[in-house]
């Protein structure tokens, strides 16, 4: 009896626009207004909100991010939270002697520990931009996970969104939002050694040419099951 091959797979999953915002490879999708620029990319294990917020005007602007949020399948994570976070360092020093006796030594630790809070309201300087990619949008937190298919926007499995609220003065008195909605379109198992791609030479350097970043894409890692599947026959040419 024939035995099926198991391996470790990626799933790699495509979305779309729900406004048909406009797309760039390297860049993903765009959407801009008189006052910023934001470009939206996904591409990361588990999917990642990634935006870069641009300011147009020649005064800064600022983002209330306490009031701003990843929401999915109608469930909403603020990209900030009102709690401190703590970075704990430390350093081990050993001094001793050896030879044909047994070894004697002192041991000394010392720890330094920054506790800090996140800033929930952030200001983009005239001309400048910031970026954000905190939050994923294949988590525990929302436990949505796409199964392999072709989907409409009336029956894709997840809808996310990034809210997003601006103000021109520090105290958010007056207020704009930017609010876009994409879904995924496509989601397919391909075997995990396809993800980096081929090596090339490029000016002297071996480099990978990862057939499938791009903006609107994103992946899963270390799926179990079986797949005999050519990325190329899933999907066609990624890069077109």
């Amino acid at each position: 009896m024939a035995l099926l091959a198991s391996c470790t797979c990626t799933e790699v999953i495509q979305t779309k626009s729900t406004n048909n915002l406009p797309f760039n490879r390297s860049e993903g999708y765009t959407y801009e207004n008189d006052t910023i620029i934001v470009r939206y990319s996904f591409w990361a294990n588990y999917g990642v909100m990634g935006m870069s917020i641009y300011n147009k005007l020649n005064k800064p602007i600022y983002i209330d991010w306490g009031n701003s949020a990843l929401i999915e399948n109608g469930n909403t994570l603020n990209f900030w939270k009102d709690q401190t976070q703590s970075i704990s360092n430390t350093t081990s020093l050993g001094y001793g002697k050896y030879n044909n006796t047994a070894a004697v030594g002192i041991n000394k630790s010392q720890t330094n520990t920054t506790v800090y809070r996140p800033t929930r309201v952030m200001s983009i300087p005239p001309k400048s931009q910031v970026n954000e990619g905190g939050l994923h949008i294949c988590s525990d937190v929302f436990n949505f996970y796409p199964k392999p298919g072709n989907y409409d926007y009336d029956l894709t499995p997840i809808k996310f969104r990034s809210y997003i609220v601006l103000s021109t003065d520090q105290d958010i008195k007056t207020q704009f939002y930017v609010d876009q909605e994409f879904y995924v379109s496509d989601a397919k198992y391909i075997d995990q050694s396809y993800l980096n791609g081929r090596q090339v030479l490029i000016n002297g350097h071996w480099e990978y040419t990862e057939p499938f970043r791009r903006g609107d894409w994103f992946y899963i890692n270390n799926i179990q099951g079986y797949t005999g599947m050519d990325p190329y026959k899933a999907y066609g040419d990624p890069n077109n």
